[in-house]
């Protein structure tokens, strides 16, 4: 089933396999600006670039997760900065030796559409806090907005009530 997904789920612009861009992403510099510096040297496109370097990015807070920090914020982190490239990302941490368990955890969620950590999604918009909590349009409702997806990744709300009465109890309180 994993491989079949690997392979369908290439990105838009994205012409190598996951397998290659894992690869890829151990013989750049771990550096993410110098390895931007060396994909834009060796023509690979942006959508390559940005797969390759969403790698290198998770391949920190892959690490904190497989040394036991494996919080359900941690994981939200690691998917937000992983991103699509999250499986080529897993199959770097089980060439690099991680515990097959945790890499497998995380793949499991990765593979459910609905779970919150990997595929966290607004349970409520930007209009509607500004409709039905009456705050006024801004940056801060950007902000509020990822403080309702991470809390609902973290389990403490599932609807999207629970997201507006949560979100007008923080602004209440400063």
């Amino acid at each position: 089933m994993l491989s079949g997904w690997i392979k369908e789920q290439t990105p838009p612009g994205f012409h190598r396999s996951w397998f290659k861009a894992a690869k890829l992403s151990r013989i750049l510099s771990p550096d993410v600006d110098i390895a931007e510096t060396e994909l834009t040297h060796f023509k690979y496109s942006r959508a390559e670039q940005q797969a390759v370097l969403a790698i290198l990015r998770g391949w920190e807070p892959l690490q904190a997760i497989a040394q036991g920090d494996s919080s359900r914020r941690q994981q939200y982190g690691l998917f937000k900065t992983a991103g699509n490239s999250f499986i080529a990302l897993a199959l770097v941490g089980l060439a690099e030796g991680m515990p097959y368990g945790i890499l497998a955890g995380l793949v499991d969620r990765f593979l459910n559409s609905d779970d919150p950590v990997a595929h966290p999604h607004a349970l409520v918009s930007g209009r509607d806090l500004i409709e039905q909590l009456h705050m006024r349009p801004g940056p801060h409702i950007g902000q509020l907005l990822a403080a309702a997806e991470l809390a609902h990744a973290e389990g403490h709300i599932t609807t999207p009530e629970e997201a507006l009465a949560w979100l007008a109890q923080g602004e209440s309180r400063g």
